[in-house]
């Protein structure tokens, strides 16, 4: 009787231990502050109320396993290497810091891609604001140089806004584009449509054919 007893009671405790759950990030800081600099200047900046770094499934394969940093609520400040004039807006891609040389310290820890949920991207001529981006989700690919923003998408530079669902940013051709709907106001002109590339002051510019390959595939959650 006595071991019976001892047996169930043996039983009951090992079901009261409860199994630990596996943690799916090996990296967790809470009120993110990040800062880059370059010939003493500061280049990049971003705040973040926390910070992961997750292992992701890229796309629908097992095998293809990638580091992802994830930001909730951060806020990015870019800083172009010199000031530019508006009829200079496309050669912003020559001034603006390489995001993989703005994050070195990133590509050491083997992370290749950065999702940001929500965002707001501050772009700054090192006199004041150029553009803003926000959008819902911000998708950023570290060896395709380009940004992907979704959901919300709003872009204001001084007097002209842009409002979509979907934008591709490609800052090394200063240029940001959509195939999807979108209203572009500015001070002479209303455009809607579904397709559109401007550059980084929000002027109409003329593109190629706007390719599948110009998406960027974001990891499965």
């Amino acid at each position: 009787m006595f071991n019976r007893n001892r047996n169930l009671t043996n039983r009951d405790t090992q079901q009261e231990v409860p199994r630990q759950k596996k943690i799916k990030y090996r990296l967790q800081i809470k009120g993110f502050k990040f800062d880059s600099f370059s010939d003493g200047k500061n280049i990049l900046s971003i705040t973040s109320d926390k910070l992961t770094v997750e292992k992701k499934k890229l796309g629908f394969f097992r095998f293809g396993l990638i580091y992802v940093a994830v930001f909730k609520n951060a806020i990015i400040d870019v800083y172009l290497k010199r000031s530019v004039s508006g009829n200079e807006a496309i050669l912003i891609g020559e001034t603006l810091p390489s995001l993989k040389d703005a994050l070195p310290s990133f590509s050491a820890k083997r992370i290749s891609s950065i999702l940001i949920e929500p965002v707001c991207l501050n772009l700054w001529d090192r006199k004041s604001l150029l553009t803003q981006i926000k959008s819902n989700t911000a998708f950023i690919k570290l060896t395709k140089h380009k940004i992907l923003f979704e959901g919300g998408v709003q872009v204001v530079s001084g007097d002209k806004s842009l409002i979509t669902e979907r934008l591709n940013f490609f800052p090394e051709d200063s240029v940001m584009k959509t195939d999807r709907h979108f209203k572009l106001k500015t001070p002479e002109k209303k455009i809607e449509g579904h397709r559109i590339t401007v550059d980084m002051v929000l002027n109409t510019v003329k593109d190629k054919i706007f390719r599948k390959s110009d998406e960027s595939t974001r990891p499965a959650s």
